[in-house]
Formats: C-alpha cells, sequence, structure tokens
C-alpha cells in the first residue's frame, strides 16, 4: 500500500479569523510561559514585546567569539567537544581517510619518523606509541589535532600539516 501524497493543508487567509489572522502575524513573538525558563538575570527584557536588548545580545556575541575557547595541541580539546572529536576520528576511519605521514608524503613534507618528532612532549608521544605503534599508522584527524604546533610569530603558529590542509581547501 503507498502512502498517500501530503496535501498543501495551509487554509487560504481569507478562510482564517481575525484571531487566528493576527495570531499567525505575532508568531514570532515568545511564549510568555516560557520567558522565566530562558531568562538572563543580568539582561532586562523590553516590556512591550519581551525581547532583550539588541545591545545585549551583541555584546554577547562579541565577547564570546573574540577570545579562542582553547589552543591548538594534543590534550587541548575542551571537554564539551569530546564528542565531536570522537565522531570526527570515526568518519575519517570509515572514509578511509590516508595516515598523516601519507598526507605529508603527498603535500611535499617529510614524514615523521618518531612519535617525539611530531609532538616533543613525552606523555603524548608515549600514548600515541602505545595505541599507533608506528607512526605511520598514526591517523590524520588525531595526528593534526595533537601535531606540535609553531612558536607563534607573524604568520604562524599552526603546525605545517595543519597549514597544508588548509591550503588544500582554500
Amino acid at each position: 500500500m503507498e502512502p498517500k501524497p501530503l496535501k498543501n493543508e495551509r487554509p487560504d487567509w481569507d478562510q482564517l479569523t481575525k484571531a487566528q489572522q493576527d495570531d499567525f502575524k505575532n508568531d514570532g513573538k515568545p511564549v510568555d510561559y516560557l520567558l522565566k525558563a530562558y531568562d538572563f538575570p543580568r539582561w532586562e527584557r523590553d516590556p512591550l514585546t519581551k525581547k532583550y536588548h539588541d545591545d545585549d545580545l551583541a555584546n554577547a556575541l562579541i565577547s564570546a567569539t573574540t577570545v579562542p575557547a582553547h589552543a591548538f595541541g594534543a590534550r587541548s580539546v575542551p571537554g564539551a567537544m569530546r564528542v565531536i572529536e570522537i565522531m570526527g576520528i570515526e568518519q575519517a576511519r570509515k572514509w578511509g581517510c590516508c595516515s598523516l605521514n601519507e598526507f605529508r608524503r603527498f603535500m611535499g613534507l617529510k614524514p615523521y619518523a618518531t612519535f617525539e618528532e611530531w609532538n616533543p612532549d613525552k606523555d603524548v608521544a608515549a600514548a600515541a606509541r602505545k595505541l599507533y605503534r608506528t607512526t605511520e599508522n598514526l591517523e590524520l584527524y588525531v595526528g593534526l589535532v595533537a601535531e606540535e604546533s609553531k612558536k607563534v610569530m607573524d604568520g604562524a603558529g599552526l603546525c605545517p600539516s595543519c597549514k597544508c590542509l588548509f591550503w588544500c581547501f582554500a
């Protein structure tokens, strides 16, 4: 049995009552019973529209986006992003992505011979060695995220592999 095709069940404007038309026009207004659940004590709502002032919202967005949440590097990913990191690793495995060293060869960079060359932090290198056994097995996603970054200076700060990856998609 095939499903019935959906009908456009939206009534004509003229078929709506005045109250329905007004409600439809004001559909974007906040629902009063939800206001307290989404209240920010430091901000005040406009008594008429019950919306926050644009300046408060703009300042919140500016302050939230002008300061980086965290630095690049091994063990520097915020805990809130852990699930995103795991999903990235799993997706790369499903796609059969190349290893970090395969990518570096493709981009004309020297492949890493040791984990300490990839990341001089002894704990990070030891953890990677335990998981991957050889730098040839080091996954691209993990390798890029935890690769030692260049010292910050004008025009630098990301690791060479990340710069090449960004160049590929620019």
